[in-house]
């Protein structure tokens, strides 16, 4: 618990409610000090034993194949030469009538 308010009474109500430490904002630094010791007290005794079946490795269930959600229409027809500028409007090959 980070407070302005860290007498003996707040101490012992924290701690009644499960509060592990009480941290006082006016002392620089004393908040990050107190996370990085729960955290490394709490990562001590949460180590699984090398025997454990918890460190099994976890795999993530297979992914299907992906399948295309457009239409293959085969090879697309280039209509006009190289180097020439393009005129009129596009029309697609199946649409054409020759």
């Amino acid at each position: 618990m980070n407070t302005l308010y860290g007498s003996v009474e707040v101490r012992l109500a924290a701690n009644n409610h499960g509060i592990r430490s009480v941290v006082d904002k006016t002392k620089p630094g004393a908040l990050i000090s107190a996370v990085e010791e729960e955290l490394l007290s709490a990562e001590a005794t949460s180590q699984p034993s090398a025997t454990s079946d918890e460190t099994s490795e976890i795999l993530a269930p297979p992914m299907p194949n992906p399948v295309p959600d457009v239409a293959v229409t085969g090879t697309p027809v280039v209509q006009g030469k190289a180097g020439e500028e393009p005129t009129g409007t596009a029309t697609p090959s199946a649409f054409k009538t020759e």
